[in-house]
């Protein structure tokens, strides 16, 4: 049995959630700001705590997850399915299945469907 390098683990978790983070911010502050803030308004959500430190901290938070979910995924399949492209794609869409299945369970009553396919 192959052993886990956990430093490089570390290290490709630490990347993978910086472009994780990055490409929240771009997605959510930019592509899709409008839904947003229409879905905030409809829900009568307070816009300061939507934008505010807490979920600017969860949003981070969730993302270093992923990030160091997809990594240690990629480590622990990699023995088995060989090094390479092929087995990173496996592992991102495994770690992209659980996220959208997590904000799946709010598609329909709180977040509309159309922004979650958006998103």
């Amino acid at each position: 049995m192959a052993h886990i390098n956990t430093r490089h683990v570390l290290l490709a978790g630490v990347a993978a959630a910086v472009v994780l983070n990055a490409c929240d911010w771009v997605v959510n502050n930019y592509v899709l700001a409008d839904h947003w803030r229409h879905l905030g308004q409809t829900h009568n959500v307070d816009m300061f705590l939507m934008n505010g430190t807490s979920a600017l901290v969860t949003f981070i938070g969730v993302d270093c997850a992923l990030g160091f979910l997809l990594a240690w995924l990629y480590a622990a399949i990699r023995p088995r399915l060989g090094p390479g492209p092929t087995t990173a794609v496996i592992a991102a869409f495994v770690v992209y299945g659980v996220a959208a299945f997590q904000m799946a369970t709010y598609g329909g009553w709180f977040i509309p469907w159309d922004l979650f396919i958006r998103s």
